[in-house]
C-alpha cells in the first residue's frame, strides 16, 4: 500500500520510487530531458481511476493546478495504449512502467515527485507463518 497509512498499522517500507509522465512517442515534450508539471496544464490528462490516483492527485495540487482530465482509467496498461495512440498524457509510478511494450516517452517530472510503498499491518511481530512468507517474498522480489 501507499504509506504513510493510518497510524493504529504498523507498517514496514518497501520502495520508494519517482512518479514519471508519459507522453506520445511524437509528442513536443518527448524531446525535453524533464517536464514540468505546468507544461501538462493544457494537455489531455489520462488519469487513474479513483483510488489510484492519490498520488496523481498530490502532484497537481502541490502546484495548485488541475489537469484537464479527458479520460479516467483503472488499468495502467490501457493508459499505457491510450498515451501511445495520442489520447493524452498521463504520470504514473515508475515501477509500473519497467518492460513495456509500448512506443511511448516517458520523462521524469523537473520537481522530483514520487512515492512511497509498504506493507501494512495490526502487528509485524505477531503476523502469522503464512503472512511472513509472503511479506519476504515481496520483499525479495521488490529488491
Amino acid at each position: 500500500m501507499n504509506l504513510p497509512t493510518v497510524d493504529a498499522l504498523e507498517t514496514m517500507l518497501l520502495k520508494e520510487e519517482s512518479m514519471l509522465c508519459l507522453l506520445p512517442s511524437d509528442h513536443i515534450l518527448g524531446k525535453q530531458a524533464s517536464i514540468r508539471i505546468e507544461q501538462l496544464r493544457d494537455e489531455p490528462f489520462i488519469m487513474p481511476v479513483a483510488g489510484c490516483d492519490t498520488d496523481v492527485r498530490n502532484i497537481f495540487s502541490q502546484h495548485n493546478m488541475s489537469p484537464k482530465i479527458k479520460y479516467e482509467l483503472e488499468d495502467d496498461h490501457a493508459i499505457m495504449a491510450m498515451v501511445q495512440n495520442g489520447l493524452g498524457v498521463s504520470i504514473l509510478p515508475e515501477m509500473i512502467l519497467s518492460h513495456i511494450p509500448y512506443d511511448i516517452s516517458i520523462r521524469p517530472l523537473d520537481e522530483r515527485h514520487s512515492r512511497t510503498i509498504g506493507i501494512a499491518t495490526a502487528s509485524l511481530k505477531n503476523v502469522s507463518p503464512a503472512a511472513k512468507k509472503c511479506m519476504d517474498f515481496i520483499t525479495e522480489w521488490i529488491n
